[in-house]
This record gives C-alpha cells, sequence and structure tokens, in this order.
C-alpha cells in the first residue's frame, strides 16, 4: 500500500496532468481572458463613472455595487436555467459574444443614461453567464482526483489575469493617447482607452469558448458525461430550490460566506477606493495599477506553497485563521498615508486570503450536489451578492467623507492642472512674471482660465490645490473593523455548526493543492447518515482533512 504522505511518482503526476486534457485547457483559457477584460472592468468603473461622466463618489460606488449584484442575480438565473441545463459551452459562448458587445458599448458612449443602462442590463446578463461557468465546468469536466489540481489552476489563472491587466492599466496612462485622438468618434482618455483594449481579451475568449465540445465528458478513464439521466424526469424550478433550501451543506457554506462578507469586500475596496485614495492623496502619477497588481501576483504563485505549508491543518481552522490574518490588513492603512503602506495592506491581505480562499472553493464545490452546481454556488454566496450595493455606497461615502474629490484643479476627464504653461514676462518689461498658469496633459480644457493665487507649482495631486482637506486615514480605519468583525464571529460559532470529532481514525492530511505539486492524492467525502432517537445526523466526513462538518436537523 502507498504510505501516507509519500510522493507520487513521476507517473502519477503526469497522469494527473493528462487527466484535465484539452476541454479543461479551454475552458481555463476562457476564465483567464474573460477575467482580465472583467479586472478591467471593476477596477476601471468607478473612475470611469467619476471621470468621464462627472458621477459623484456615492453615486459611483452605488453603480459599482449594483453592477455587481445585477451580475451575480443573473448567475442565479443562469444557474437554473442555462448552466444546469443547457450545459457550459452555451453559456461559454453566450456570455463572452454578449460582453464583446457590451465593452465596445461602454467604451464608446457619452451619454450616462446608455452608460447606466449597459453596465446596470446587458453587462451584468454577460457577467452571470460568465460568473459560475468554470467552477461548474471544471467538476463536470474532472474526475475527483483531478479536481483540486483543476481548480487550484483556475484560481492562479485568475488571478494571473487581474496581474497583468493592472500593469497594462499603468502602462496605458504612462503612454496615453495623444491629445485628441479618437476612436468611434469620442476621444481615447486613458479609461477608455483601457475599455477598447480590453476588446481584443474578449474576442480571444470567444473563439476558445467556440472551440468547447458540446459533449462535456471527462477527459480520461471515465464514462461520458450526461448532463441529466435519461431514466428519471428533470426536476421543476421549485423543487430544485427547496429541495436545495433544506440542505445542511448549503447552510454550512452559507454560514462561511455570510460571516466573510465585509473581509472579502476588501476586494471591492482594493478596485473601488484605493485608486481614487491614492491619486488624491498622492498625486495622478502614482502606480496604483502596479499596486493593485500586488494581491493577484500573490494570489497566483503562492498558493501551492501555502498550502503545502499547511497540510496538516483542517479547513475551518484554516479559513478562521487566513480571514482574521486578512481582516486586520487595513491597518497599514491607518497609520500611514503612502504607496509603502498600500503595499504593507496587500501583502497581507494576499496572505490571509491564499490561506483560506482555496479551500473554501473546494469544500463549495464537493458539497455541492451533482447537477445542481451552479444554482447551489449561486445560494451559497447569495449573503456575498447582496452585499455589493452597501459596499459601493460604503466606499463612494467614505471617500466623500473622509477623502472627497477635488474639481478646482482637475479637468472633467480626471486629469489635474499639473502642467505649468509659458509665463511669458511682463508687458511693462520690468522682468516680472505674471501669475502662474496651469494646464493638462489633456491640453486646452478649463484649466487656463483658472486662478492659482500664490501656489508656486501647478497642483497634481488633490493635497497640492488650495483649500483642500481630507482625513484618509479614517476611510481605512472604518474598512479595518468591518474586516476584522466576521472572522471573529466565525471563530466563535464554528463549533456548533463544524464540529471535529475526537474518535475519528487518523486521515490523509489535506491535498487541495497536492495533486498540482504531484504530490499527494484526494479521497472522496464519505458521506454517513445516522439516525437516534427520531433525530436524524447529517455527518460529512472529508477524510482527506480529518475534519467532520455535522449539523442536526429534526
Amino acid at each position: 500500500p502507498r504510505r501516507r504522505g509519500s510522493r507520487d511518482s513521476p507517473r502519477t503526476s503526469e497522469m494527473a496532468w493528462r487527466g484535465l486534457g484539452w476541454d479543461v485547457a479551454l475552458l481555463l483559457l476562457v476564465n483567464f481572458f474573460s477575467g482580465f477584460a472583467f479586472h478591467f472592468m471593476s477596477v476601471l468603473l468607478v473612475l470611469y463613472a467619476t471621470d468621464e461622466f462627472g458621477l459623484s463618489d456615492s453615486e459611483a460606488g452605488v453603480l459599482y455595487g449594483w453592477w455587481a449584484i445585477i451580475s451575480m442575480v443573473w448567475a442565479g438565473v443562469m444557474g437554473f436555467f442555462v448552466i444546469d441545463r443547457a450545459g457550459v459551452k452555451v453559456t461559454a459562448v453566450l456570455g463572452t459574444t454578449l460582453l464583446c458587445l457590451t465593452r465596445i458599448a461602454v467604451a464608446s458612449t457619452q451619454d450616462l443614461s446608455t452608460l447606466k443602462m449597459v453596465v446596470l442590463g446587458v453587462s451584468p446578463l454577460a457577467e452571470g453567464l460568465l460568473a459560475p461557468t468554470c467552477m461548474v465546468g471544471i467538476k463536470k469536466l474532472t474526475e475527483e482526483k483531478d479536481r483540486s489540481m483543476a481548480y487550484s489552476l483556475q484560481y492562479a489563472g485568475h488571478n494571473l489575469a487581474g496581474a497583468i491587466s493592472d500593469l497594462v492599466i499603468d502602462v496605458v496612462r504612462q503612454h496615453r493617447p495623444a491629445a485628441g485622438t479618437q476612436l468611434f468618434g469620442v476621444p481615447l482618455t486613458m479609461t477608455r482607452s483601457c475599455l477598447f483594449l480590453s476588446e481584443a481579451a474578449l474576442l480571444t475568449s470567444v473563439c476558445c469558448a467556440l472551440a468547447l465540445p458540446r459533449s462535456l465528458g471527462p477527459s480520461c478513464h471515465a464514462a461520458p458525461y450526461k448532463e441529466f439521466s435519461e431514466d428519471e424526469p428533470k426536476p421543476g424550478f421549485v423543487q430544485d430550490l427547496l429541495s436545495l433550501l433544506r440542505s445542511p451543506n448549503l447552510l454550512r457554506v452559507a454560514l462561511i460566506s455570510t460571516s466573510l462578507t465585509f473581509t472579502k469586500s476588501q476586494w471591492h475596496h482594493m478596485n473601488a477606493t484605493m485608486p481614487k485614495y491614492l491619486i488624491r492623496e498622492i498625486g495622478q502619477d502614482v502606480p496604483w495599477g502596479s499596486v493593485n497588481s500586488i494581491n493577484f501576483w500573490m494570489c497566483a504563485l503562492l498558493p501551492p506553497v501555502v498550502q503545502w505549508a499547511i497540510l496538516g491543518w483542517r479547513d475551518i481552522p484554516c479559513v478562521i485563521f487566513g480571514s482574521i490574518v486578512m481582516g486586520v490588513a487595513p491597518i497599514f492603512m491607518v497609520f500611514e498615508v503612502s504607496v509603502r503602506a498600500a503595499c504593507l495592506w496587500l501583502i497581507v491581505m494576499s496572505i490571509g486570503e491564499v490561506i483560506w480562499s482555496p479551500r473554501v472553493v473546494t469544500l463549495t464545490a464537493n458539497l455541492s450536489p451533482t447537477g445542481r452546481e451552479g444554482i447551489f454556488l449561486v445560494l451559497a454566496n447569495a449573503p456575498t451578492f447582496l452585499a455589493g450595493v452597501p459596499t459601493g455606497w460604503m466606499s463612494g461615502e467614505l471617500l466623500r467623507v473622509y477623502c472627497p474629490d477635488c474639481p478646482t484643479c482637475r479637468e472633467s476627464g480626471g486629469d489635474f492642472c499639473s502642467v505649468p504653461s509659458a509665463l511669458p514676462l511682463d508687458v511693462l518689461g520690468n522682468g516680472t512674471m505674471q501669475a502662474l498658469r496651469c494646464e493638462s496633459r489633456a491640453e486646452g480644457g478649463s484649466c487656463l482660465d483658472r486662478q492659482w493665487g500664490s501656489l508656486n507649482s501647478c497642483p497634481s495631486s488633490c493635497a497640492m490645490c488650495p483649500g483642500w482637506t481630507s482625513d484618509g486615514r479614517m476611510v481605512w480605519l472604518w474598512i479595518l473593523i468591518f474586516s476584522v468583525v466576521g472572522p471573529f464571529f466565525l471563530a466563535v460559532v464554528q463549533k456548533r455548526f463544524f464540529v471535529e470529532e475526537e474518535d475519528q481514525a487518523p486521515v490523509v492530511p489535506p491535498n487541495l493543492f497536492g495533486n498540482a505539486l504531484g504530490s499527494f492524492e484526494q479521497e472522496a467525502p464519505v458521506p454517513r447518515v445516522t439516525e437516534s432517537l427520531g433525530v436524524t445526523h447529517f455527518n460529512v466526513v472529508h477524510k482527506e482533512n480529518d475534519c467532520t462538518f455535522l449539523h442536526r436537523a429534526a
């Protein structure tokens, strides 16, 4: 027998990679390129709405929140009517095609009503189609022994797409199109240039989705997969919903999701709050895209290393410890206003994330019922989806109150009046220079008509703008308070819902990323149902981590 904890032979590792097959590789490419384009939208939407359309911080934050929540509502609808019924290929092709069309509309419009209609209408439909597609598709395409590696590649690929997109944003900001350049009749500002650039990634994603096979069967050593049994009638909508709502597994996953809602909101603040905050406090040349990419680079590269280090840890302790680390991460932003503080925040946040997030993803997938994975994932994460609007509103309000905009020192497109114009000699010829005159990098505009008083240099940040005041550290103090509450709540209630049995036999340590490293094999969960004194006990024992998730229902 194979010794527990021993390394797989080279042949076993090779077969694990082959077990994924080209179908999964194409699905991961769809995930990568669509994630690349999605991140452009998520990190630029708030800036785009404020700089290009004049929305306030609160209005832009609410728009961002509604976009996120409507996308997830559509993801739930698609989980019922498309993904679990029509198959992964249909949802991938429809989602990527619609996203291509909506991205062109968003980037080319100059009308606020059109922007809102697209962002809150068609775009969420496309995002909703794609949101659960890769996770559901991987489960349908892989065997149990190969699934951990596939999910680790999905997780790494999604974060790699975010990291690259952040770096691309900084490159575009530094090498923006010349003033007056237009595309489809609209000026190519920084945000519009990035949105148009993301269209190339979406077109590639469409091509990969079209290449997916109609038959989504496991690629290696498994019987062909069928979306439905030919001998059983398809369950109706109401029966699906009621069955899942009674599931004890859904309660457990929903408890984790609810507890970590505001901890996970740091991802929203990373996209919606930090760019505006750094631009206003430090300046328009601050490399916020590169700073933002820290999280994605770490989440792309660290999961195998971190999961190797915590192989002996059970799932729930991992989730609690990792979420506490992530929850306290904003404390650096409370102490200091600098790029260094932002980097430290994202480094610590990322370490916490790679401890708990992969464990939750695999745990959720393993507990989801076969054939209903899409709607299970949506219902389990409903608290996070519903928190999108208040999180967006909170971001905007914190900026409005503690770190407001400075429109007197900026153009309507967001550029600061940071470039000094030529200063001729006084008309009297005595060598005295005229008052300071400034313009933006976009050239022209209203900056030339403004009076700068006794300023010695043109403002390149709100901190240099006359009369501007802020207390930016309070923004992050409130974010810190909200982030740490959930993990400590989960630590308090976890014993009631997640019980570790003392008399359980020793089992193989967890190996979420073990197969990706060619080191450990994963054993399938073994359900147990026992009855005593009229009470049914639902025990799901996960042998790979020696942790029993126990829920009692009358």
